[in-house]
């Protein structure tokens, strides 16, 4: 069995809390059990949180700034669909 060692510090990780959740796919039920491991030092914990929500943020732009790009590309081919887009007359 591994061990479940803290990146930071390396001390052994402990369970914070456990839930499970139901999956429905293709009619079936599946139960899907989560563990929260957690570090046994609070400052480590903390600065992992805080590393955690950094990404998390990051995650979130990228996603809102490719959805800009798609929206922009989409209604530039709809201008380009309906002739909304300056023509060049052909010689």
């Amino acid at each position: 069995m591994s061990k479940n060692l803290c990146p930071n510090c390396g001390k052994k990780r402990i369970l914070a809390k456990t839930w499970q959740e139901k999956v429905f796919l293709y009619g079936k039920v599946s139960v899907i059990e989560h563990r929260e491991m957690i570090c046994p030092d609070k400052n480590c914990q903390k600065k992992i949180e805080k590393e955690t929500e950094m990404r998390e943020e990051k995650s979130r732009q990228i996603k809102k700034d490719k959805e800009e790009r798609d929206s922009a590309h989409r209604s530039k081919m709809v201008n380009l669909r309906f002739g909304r887009a300056k023509k060049e007359p052909f010689n």
